[in-house]
């Protein structure tokens, strides 16, 4: 993922957590169109690169979000859990993998915090009958965004 499309994540991932907060249960279909414009703005971004087609895709399934979303309300929530648990468990496999063994163990904890975030959230959104689920999913969902952000800040 490139540094802009990485800004552009971390600002729709801290309003999605703003949304969260303060919207509580009506969230999930501002959610659903956050999602899709966010989406159709990765695609655009990807058409100005020439490259067609994830741009087509992208913005293809962010259009029917928007359009659709609305319909599948309560199964969305459970498959954004299970996304995110799954990107938890595979970004954590990743790190893992390529680069546990010459780091030492601060910063391995501090490159892990967006997998331990996204598990810890998609954990909470299995849980979304109470309203508290969606301010602590909120709260983290704001830092995962702002630690995105500033570490792609301080990218070269």
């Amino acid at each position: 993922m490139s540094k802009s499309e990485k800004i552009i994540s971390s600002i729709f991932t801290i309003a999605l957590g703003v949304l969260l907060i303060v919207m509580k249960d009506e969230m999930i279909s501002v959610f659903m169109t956050v999602l899709g414009i966010a989406l159709i703005s990765l695609g655009l971004i990807e058409l100005a690169r020439k490259d067609v087609t994830p741009a087509v895709i992208k913005i293809a399934i962010g259009a029917l979000i928007i359009f659709l979303g609305w319909m599948l309300v309560s199964a969305i929530v459970y498959l954004l859990a299970t996304l995110l648990l799954i990107l938890g468990v595979l970004t954590a496999y990743d790190y893992a993998r390529c680069r546990l063994k010459f780091t030492r163990f601060l910063e391995t904890i501090f490159d892990l915090i967006p997998s331990i975030l996204c598990l810890l959230i998609g954990i909470i959104l299995f849980f979304n009958e109470f309203e508290w689920c969606f301010i602590v999913a909120g709260i983290l969902t704001v830092f995962l965004g702002g630690f995105v952000f500033g570490t792609t800040l301080s990218e070269k």
